[in-house]
């Protein structure tokens, strides 16, 4: 039952998070590009410091230059990540987020010749149905349909990340595929922070150290996450990690009813019952992906 304690602790962590990333990026530091760099030079040195202690660090050229890549895709997907979150709602934003194993699955299938079962075609039917309720606005705008196509495209360079972490494991790479992640988006936020260090000063400086914070915690969450799947099966951990909207969303309903600083969201009746119903139809949908 270790493995399922992790997994629930990882959960809670990541939706804190989330909540703290629309709270920092709404009210403290209004700056996709500087929030990247610091979440980024915090997270990236942890995974370096832990590859190098881990044990051995060298690649073949193309394992290696494959871990580089997956660096620059994720800082490019927290940016687009930040950007997204200060113009949308967090509960809507990462419940279409949570459609990730959608991508991954369907890439699979193709790249790595992974087969589909009536569950899995289920899941993604569940999927869709789920995004297709949550999109759905009375009055549309060309600004909702721009953040859709940025929210699409924040899932497929995380995405591009867990497919290259797949590759790297089918092939042996171990924790050192890591130290070259970490590499990469170091290259990424250090570029980042010589032509944005000079605002760091002017913004608030509370915010700075809030994203590193989070992105402290955003480590301790992927070790508990780890962690469930090397003890426990990882289909039903990464099943259970897809319900993570859900708690989001039942922390911004807490919130917006009881500390509405921090995070206030529409709460129509309507509106509630439609985030609720496409929140489990994306968790079913990925449910029945993994399984």
């Amino acid at each position: 039952m270790l493995w399922l304690i992790l997994i629930s602790l990882a959960i809670l962590i990541f939706a804190v998070e989330n909540i703290l990333d629309k709270f920092i990026v709404d009210k403290e530091l209004k700056d996709p590009l500087l929030l990247t760099t610091v979440f980024g030079l915090v997270l990236y040195i942890f995974y370096v410091i832990f590859a190098s202690v881990s044990g051995s660090i060298l690649l073949p050229i193309g394992l290696a230059f494959w871990g580089i890549i997956a660096g620059l895709a994720t800082t490019a997907g927290v940016a687009l990540y930040y950007f997204v979150m200060q113009k949308e709602e967090v509960s809507t934003f990462i419940t279409i987020l949570a459609i990730e194993p959608l991508v991954v699955a369907s890439a699979s299938f193709f790249l790595f010749q992974e087969r589909l079962n009536i569950l899995n075609y289920a899941g993604i039917l569940s999927i869709i149905a789920g995004v297709i309720l949550l999109s759905h606005e009375k009055r549309k705008t060309t600004v909702k349909n721009h953040l859709l196509a940025l929210t699409f495209l924040t899932i497929t360079l995380f995405s591009v990340r867990n497919l290259i972490f797949k590759y790297a494991a089918n092939e042996g790479a171990g924790n050192a595929v890591f130290f070259w992640f970490g590499l990469g988006g170091l290259l990424v936020s250090t570029i980042l922070l010589a032509l944005h260090h000079p605002r760091i000063r002017a913004k608030a400086r509370a915010g700075t150290k809030h994203v590193a914070i989070i992105a402290v915690l955003s480590a301790i969450g992927l070790f508990f996450f780890t962690k469930a799947i090397a003890i426990g099966s990882v289909s039903l951990t990464i099943a259970l990690f897809s319900a993570k909207p859900l708690v989001v969303l039942i922390l911004v309903v807490g919130l917006s009813s009881f500390w509405p600083k921090i995070v206030r969201e529409r709460l129509s009746r309507l509106e509630l019952i439609k985030k609720i119903s496409a929140a489990i139809l994306i968790v079913i949908g990925c449910a029945l992906i993994v399984l």
